[in-house]
Protein backbone atom coordinates (compact mmCIF):
# COMPACT_ATOMS: atom_id res chain seq x y z
CA UNK A 1 0.00 0.00 0.00
CA UNK A 2 1.45 3.26 -0.92
CA UNK A 3 0.49 6.85 0.85
CA UNK A 4 0.25 10.37 -0.82
CA UNK A 5 0.56 13.17 1.06
CA UNK A 6 -2.20 15.40 -0.40
CA UNK A 7 -4.67 17.61 0.42
CA UNK A 8 -8.68 17.94 -0.81
CA UNK A 9 -11.47 15.52 -1.64
CA UNK A 10 -10.77 11.72 -1.95
CA UNK A 11 -12.17 10.72 -4.81
CA UNK A 12 -8.97 8.46 -6.07
CA UNK A 13 -8.73 6.60 -3.02
CA UNK A 14 -5.51 7.96 -1.64
CA UNK A 15 -5.34 8.92 1.71
CA UNK A 16 -6.04 12.60 2.26
CA UNK A 17 -4.47 14.63 5.35
CA UNK A 18 -5.55 18.24 6.44
CA UNK A 19 -3.29 21.19 5.10
CA UNK A 20 -1.76 21.64 8.79
CA UNK A 21 -1.15 17.95 8.74
CA UNK A 22 1.25 18.21 5.84
CA UNK A 23 3.63 21.00 8.05
CA UNK A 24 4.31 18.98 10.79
CA UNK A 25 7.93 16.44 10.26
CA UNK A 26 7.66 13.10 9.15
CA UNK A 27 9.88 12.08 12.06
CA UNK A 28 9.23 12.48 15.60
CA UNK A 29 12.28 11.94 17.90
CA UNK A 30 12.26 11.77 21.68
CA UNK A 31 14.83 11.39 24.20
CA UNK A 32 13.53 8.67 27.24
CA UNK A 33 15.12 8.01 29.59
CA UNK A 34 13.74 4.80 32.31
CA UNK A 35 14.81 5.29 35.39
CA UNK A 36 14.99 2.93 38.48
CA UNK A 37 15.28 3.75 42.39
CA UNK A 38 16.39 1.18 44.05
CA UNK A 39 15.55 0.52 47.73
CA UNK A 40 12.76 1.92 49.73
CA UNK A 41 12.44 5.88 48.77
CA UNK A 42 9.99 8.46 48.49
CA UNK A 43 10.34 9.68 44.58
CA UNK A 44 8.65 12.86 42.70
CA UNK A 45 9.79 13.91 39.51
CA UNK A 46 9.80 18.20 39.43
CA UNK A 47 8.37 19.93 36.11
CA UNK A 48 10.96 22.22 35.72
CA UNK A 49 13.21 18.64 35.50
CA UNK A 50 15.27 19.34 31.84
CA UNK A 51 18.46 17.51 29.76
CA UNK A 52 21.55 20.03 29.26
CA UNK A 53 23.24 19.05 25.93
CA UNK A 54 26.99 19.45 26.69
CA UNK A 55 28.29 21.15 23.05
CA UNK A 56 25.24 23.94 23.19
CA UNK A 57 24.14 23.84 26.67
CA UNK A 58 20.72 23.71 24.97
CA UNK A 59 17.99 22.79 27.84
CA UNK A 60 15.79 19.84 26.61
CA UNK A 61 12.02 20.23 28.66
CA UNK A 62 10.40 16.95 30.04
CA UNK A 63 7.22 16.33 27.98
CA UNK A 64 5.95 13.94 29.67
CA UNK A 65 6.41 11.24 33.18
CA UNK A 66 4.93 7.87 33.60
CA UNK A 67 4.92 6.05 36.77
CA UNK A 68 5.95 8.54 38.90
CA UNK A 69 3.66 11.87 40.37
CA UNK A 70 5.44 15.47 39.66
CA UNK A 71 6.22 17.49 42.36
CA UNK A 72 4.16 18.39 44.44
CA UNK A 73 2.58 15.15 44.97
CA UNK A 74 5.15 11.94 46.05
CA UNK A 75 5.00 8.45 45.86
CA UNK A 76 6.44 6.12 47.88
CA UNK A 77 7.86 2.28 47.24
CA UNK A 78 10.44 -0.11 47.19
CA UNK A 79 12.37 -0.60 43.58
CA UNK A 80 10.36 1.53 41.81
CA UNK A 81 10.56 1.92 37.97
CA UNK A 82 9.40 4.93 36.42
CA UNK A 83 9.58 6.34 32.28
CA UNK A 84 10.44 10.09 31.68
CA UNK A 85 10.48 11.61 27.99
CA UNK A 86 12.04 14.63 26.98
CA UNK A 87 12.41 16.64 23.89
CA UNK A 88 14.92 15.53 21.54
CA UNK A 89 18.89 16.01 21.60
CA UNK A 90 20.73 17.75 19.24
CA UNK A 91 22.17 15.45 16.36
CA UNK A 92 25.96 16.69 17.26
CA UNK A 93 25.31 15.65 20.72
CA UNK A 94 27.57 13.19 22.05
CA UNK A 95 26.69 13.23 25.74
CA UNK A 96 24.41 15.37 28.03
CA UNK A 97 23.53 16.38 31.62
CA UNK A 98 20.08 15.43 33.54
CA UNK A 99 19.06 17.67 35.95
CA UNK A 100 16.19 18.08 38.53
CA UNK A 101 15.98 21.52 40.12
CA UNK A 102 19.78 22.42 39.69
CA UNK A 103 19.29 25.74 42.00
CA UNK A 104 17.76 24.00 45.15
CA UNK A 105 19.15 21.76 47.60
CA UNK A 106 17.66 17.63 46.89
CA UNK A 107 17.49 18.38 43.22
CA UNK A 108 19.55 15.24 41.28
CA UNK A 109 21.95 15.64 39.25
CA UNK A 110 23.51 13.35 36.54
CA UNK A 111 26.67 14.59 34.53
CA UNK A 112 28.33 13.30 31.22
CA UNK A 113 25.94 11.03 29.92
CA UNK A 114 27.20 9.47 27.02
CA UNK A 115 24.61 9.15 24.04
CA UNK A 116 22.85 5.95 22.74
CA UNK A 117 22.22 5.32 19.11
CA UNK A 118 18.55 5.16 19.80
CA UNK A 119 18.43 7.99 22.53
CA UNK A 120 16.94 5.54 25.46
CA UNK A 121 18.28 5.26 28.65
CA UNK A 122 18.16 3.04 31.90
CA UNK A 123 19.78 5.29 35.17
CA UNK A 124 19.73 4.99 38.98
CA UNK A 125 17.92 7.56 40.90
CA UNK A 126 19.08 7.91 44.38
CA UNK A 127 17.17 10.65 46.36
Amino acid sequence: MSFHLTEGEDQTGKIVFPKHLLKLPLQEHQTIIHGFAPGLQKISIHPDTFLISRIMGERLKLLFAFGVPLHPQWIEGTDQCFTLVFESLPEDCEHFHFSERPDEAGGLHISAIPRSLNDVYWLPFIW
